[in-house]
Formats: C-alpha cells, structure tokens, sequence
C-alpha cells in the first residue's frame, strides 16, 4: 500500500490537470433538460489514473472481461501509459471497495482484482 500511495504521489505532482468523477453515475442522476442535467451533490476531483481504475474495478472483478481492455484503448487512444501508476490506482480503488464487497460477501470481487493485478507487469505483479 505504501509503494502504491508513492508512486501515485509521485504521478500526481507532475500534472497540472485534475479529472471530474461522479461516483454514482446512473439514471437518476439524469435530468430530461435541454441541454441534459447531471445532478451530483458530491463531486470528486481527481486524476485521471484513478477514476480509469474506478471504472475498470467491476470489469476486473469478472472473470477477464475484455472490457478491460476496452476501458484501456478508449482512454489512451493506443498511446503508451504507466501501468505502475494505473496498478496503484486499482488496488487503492479496490482498497476503499474491499469493506463493501467483504460485508455483501463478494470476496470474489477481490479475487478478481488480485488474480488482474498479478498476470500483469509492473507495480503489483
């Protein structure tokens, strides 16, 4: 955890740009106005590392979703990216997640970030 916190640390004093995350996002969050409304009464500013990696925490949590893959190409557009600052960011992500899954018995969920993390190279393999 320590080396995760360093490294995103780290990554973190170099950008000059944050990226807006809402943590809920789901219909009910949605007005029918024009232009379209998106109610969020508890927004996060963070980097973009981090909200990536909460959004890919469920895929991973299955059994190797390509959406994964998906989430990756997408937001990098095939340009190369720090995987030890994206592995610091899911297993934090998992971290914050690990309470809620381990009371609603989804230790599978923490598995399948496990098993993620360690068939890849850098921070965490």
């Amino acid at each position: 955890m320590e080396n995760a916190l360093s490294i995103l640390n780290s990554y973190v004093s170099t950008q000059k740009s944050t990226s807006y995350c809402h943590d809920d996002f789901n219909i009910s969050n949605i007005f029918a106005t024009e232009p379209v409304t998106v109610f969020d009464p508890n927004p996060k500013f963070n980097v973009g590392y981090f909200d990536l990696a909460r959004s890919m925490l469920l895929g991973i949590t299955k059994d190797e979703s390509k959406e994964n893959e998906q989430w990756l190409v997408g937001y990098f557009g095939g340009k190369p990216y720090d995987e030890s600052v994206l592995h610091s960011a899911l297993l934090l992500n998992c971290y914050i997640k690990s309470y809620d899954w381990h009371r609603k018995k989804k230790a599978d969920f923490i598995e399948g970030v496990r098993t993620y993390l360690s068939k890849r190279k850098g921070l965490l393999a």
